[in-house]
């Protein structure tokens, strides 16, 4: 009997293609699907499709994460070459698409590596795939992957490629989308008029003025720019790469201004970077071999698409966008809220080649606990350091910087702006909200769940729904124990679907002492809860602060990424039967046990949020004035 297996993924094109899935499953297919999402979103459509998590073993995706480091960081300028063959205006960018390609590969060795596990056990017959298709100028990445991962593993094995259907075109949205625009612009030009006039006025006030350029990330920085007045003679400027009506009068109210970058564009750039293809794949066609496989027939076609589309046609207009931009304006310090994203990294690139000082204002934990000093732990939220300083939140981040190797005086301590807010004694009465959750006085319990890795990821590093289920369960049955407590299940993001998924795991289990709610205002929910357990949150950090006492969830014994155990800041936790212990132990234990958490919180949380005194964006203020 024929055994077929049908690879399937992206869920944008599994819902327009479900006839063509159940026509396949009718056949006999084995639907295979290979993220998470995909998994969960065809039970949900009442499909039955296999898991691909029964075909991991030990080791699996051993190596995988510091291959793709590896490889994305070096394909640019290959092993043994100093030439980098990207390079634009003293700018490297591939340097600047580095971390896309980082997780490119790391999704590709991920694909490899589950396909042939699954090929080895199933031994099909024949493999289905969805047809690559082009919808508004966007491929489906995976689908292409796919079919060349096979072609690489199992070339004897069948392959049909069943044609996709199109997405249909969603009229109303791109009506909206285009009365945005409209409305856009109107704010644009009126932001344009407002920026002349404050422009005039500062310099009819001084004479000169500093420029301060924060790019993007309005929500991380607006506390720290709005600590600068109008007497420290310096004009506060937020760079937006598309106008946003929706910042604009919070701009405004804290004396700055917007500028839009996309009106710097420089027009007539075609044909001003070009890469010798051939010559290229030449120097790489042996450099991506992974477990003895060279994988490089199956990211050939990504590689040429970069070095002859996105890099001549993205990547150096943007660069000669900023460029023009810096030019006109010669701002005197330019601040972004990392350097590694591309938007980001390209801004500090283009202020260094010009010479501007640039700084990056540390906008979230840092994943740097001891387990990050070893070379094959993949952090691509801040290290390395591009910007000339780096201003953290507090002595763990500054100490894991140095002792990765960064320039000394390059990081400054100034603790985190937008924890201020949590320092300032509220009149807000919180009597109401109390009355309006825990009617009947139970102690609550906080669970913050980390964001979730919605596609393809590494176990060992990063955090899928299918763990987040897994450990909900978990703590679920806690619940199930210990009907004295109310837990509140804080998801981290209000993404539609994974909410549905995780109400549906809560909701299986029917107890009353548990609800899953993002909507609580969090500054409020900190001020009643009395114990918060999540594994690497930001939640977990705003808690400490509030001195609400923490414990640490680790169920899967995953490196310790945010060294909250090692500060002593927390109860940790490796299992569920640690966990009920942690809580009961700080909820039950003695008066002398809750005063020594406190206390270690009161001593320690200089490690997480420099003083501990509300003052953060005074210092980030200071910083940046004195430069």
């Amino acid at each position: 009997m024929n055994k077929s297996i049908f690879f399937v993924d992206d869920i944008g094109l599994l819902q327009h293609n479900i006839s063509v899935l159940n026509a396949a499953k009718t056949q006999g297919a084995m639907i295979m699907p290979l993220s998470d999402l995909a998994y969960e979103w065809l039970k949900k459509q009442g499909l039955d499709c296999k898991n691909f998590h029964e075909y991991e073993y030990p080791g699996i995706y051993d190596s995988i994460m510091f291959s793709a480091q590896e490889y994305g960081c070096q394909w640019y300028k290959t092993q043994g070459q100093k030439e980098d063959f990207t390079v634009f205006n003293d700018i490297s960018a591939g340097f600047l698409i580095e971390r896309t390609m980082i997780y490119y590969f790391m999704d590709t060795l991920k694909i490899l590596s589950i396909i042939e596990a699954i090929i080895v056990k199933e031994k099909p017959d024949t493999i289905l795939v969805f047809d690559g298709i082009k919808e508004k100028a966007r491929f489906y990445a995976d689908i292409p992957t796919i079919k060349r991962v096979i072609n690489l593993l199992a070339p004897g094995i069948k392959t049909e490629y069943i044609k996709a259907q199109f997405c249909k075109p969603d009229i109303i949205n791109e009506f909206l989308s285009l009365l945005k625009g409209v409305v856009r612009e109107l704010f644009s030009c009126s932001n344009w008029l407002f920026n002349a006039a404050r422009k005039n006025i500062s310099l009819r006030r001084s004479g000169s003025f500093k420029k301060i350029v924060f790019y993007e990330g309005f929500h991380h920085v607006q506390t720290a720019f709005s600590a600068i007045k109008p007497a420290d003679n310096i004009l506060v400027v937020h760079l937006q790469d598309k106008f946003s009506p929706k910042t604009f009068s919070t701009i405004v109210k804290n004396n700055a201004i917007i500028e839009d970058l996309k009106r710097y564009r420089v027009k007539n750039n075609k044909n001003i970077f070009s890469c010798d293809i051939e010559k290229a794949e030449e120097r790489l066609k042996d450099y991506f071999v992974f477990r003895n496989k060279n994988f490089f027939p199956v990211i050939k076609e990504r590689i040429a698409h970069v070095l002859s589309h996105h890099i001549p046609h993205v990547v150096v207009p943007d660069i000669l966008n900023c460029q023009n931009y810096i030019r006109k304006n010669m701002p005197d310090v330019i601040v972004a809220e990392n350097d590694s994203a591309y938007k980001q990294r390209l801004v500090i690139a283009c202020g260094k080649s010009s010479g501007v000082k640039t700084i990056v204002i540390q906008h979230g934990i840092s994943l740097g606990g001891s387990s990050g000093l070893n070379k094959d732990f993949f952090c691509a939220d801040f290290y390395p350091i591009t910007a000339d300083k780096f201003l953290a939140w507090g002595e763990f981040t500054k100490d894991w910087f140095e002792k990765k190797g960064a320039k000394p005086g390059s990081v400054i301590l100034t603790g985190s702006s937008r924890f201020d807010d949590y320092y300032i004694k509220s009149a807000d009465d919180i009597n109401e909200l109390k009355a309006k959750i825990n009617p009947e006085g139970k102690a609550i319990v906080l669970v913050a769940l980390s964001e979730f890795c919605k596609r393809h990821y590494i176990p060992k590093y990063h955090y899928s729904l299918y763990e987040g289920k897994r450990h909900l369960k978990e703590i679920l049955k806690v619940a199930g124990n210990n009907s004295n407590m109310l837990f509140i299940v804080r998801p981290h993001s209000s993404d539609s679907f994974t909410l549905e998924v995780l109400r549906d795991v809560v909701k299986k289990e029917q107890l009353e002492n548990v609800f899953i709610d993002r909507s609580i205002n969090l500054s409020k929910l900190l001020k009643i809860i009395d114990v918060c357990v999540g594994f690497y949150s930001t939640v977990l950090a705003e808690a400490m602060i509030c001195e609400v006492p923490v414990v640490t969830m680790n169920f899967d014994n995953r490196p310790e990424v945010t060294p909250y155990g090692e500060y002593n800041l927390c109860e940790k936790a490796n299992s569920a039967a640690e966990l009920e212990n942690a809580l009961r132990k700080i909820l039950n234990g003695s008066e002398a046990f809750k005063n020594d958490l406190k206390e270690r919180i009161k001593s320690n949380i200089h490690t997480i949020n420099y003083k501990h005194d509300g003052k953060a964006a005074e210092r980030i203020a200071q910083c940046l004035s004195g430069i």
